[in-house]
This record gives C-alpha cells, sequence and structure tokens, in this order.
C-alpha cells in the first residue's frame, strides 16, 4: 500500500504540468509564477521538493517560470537546471 501511495504523489507534478498545458493551449513562451517553493517559510530548502520538478518540467516545455520562495531559492534552481528563465518576479506578494 505504501508503494501505491508513494507513486501516486510521484505522479501528482506530471498531472499539474498536463492541466497547464490543457488550460493554457500550451506552455511555450507562457509567464507562470510558482508561489512557495519551498518546504519552509524563510529557508531555500529545495530538497525533494515537487515544485522543483514542476519549474524544471515548465523551463523543458519553454515555459518561463518566476518564483516566489525564501531568498537564494530562484537563483539556486538557474543553477540547477541551468535554466535562465527562472527569475523571482518583479511584483510585490502582500
Amino acid at each position: 500500500m505504501l508503494n501505491f501511495v508513494i507513486e501516486a504523489n510521484d505522479l501528482q507534478p506530471r498531472r499539474a504540468i498536463q492541466r497547464f498545458k490543457t488550460e493554457l493551449g500550451g506552455l511555450k513562451g507562457r509567464r507562470i509564477a510558482l508561489l512557495g517553493m519551498t518546504f519552509k517559510a524563510g529557508t531555500d530548502d529545495l530538497r525533494e521538493a515537487p515544485s522543483a520538478v514542476i519549474a524544471a518540467r515548465l523551463l523543458a516545455e519553454s515555459a518561463e517560470v518566476h518564483c516566489w520562495a525564501g531568498p537564494g531559492t530562484c537563483s539556486r534552481l538557474r543553477r540547477r537546471h541551468g535554466a535562465p528563465g527562472v527569475r523571482r518576479p518583479s511584483w510585490r506578494w502582500p
């Protein structure tokens, strides 16, 4: 049973990407914001974070990814995925 739960959780990022594709009519050139990228507020911990998997898949589909997270998180994603398309948004979150 535990294996089934792990497998179901691992499929969630793929489902999210498919939903984005369906709702937006494709991802190429789309600007997408990911809010709350890390596990804990005020950190840059992305270990096994589903948000990092989603960001990587969005970048693979040529989307422009904006992330809102702890200090250094967006630059860490850029380094990890060699992705200049990851940037911190210029707008302020309330």
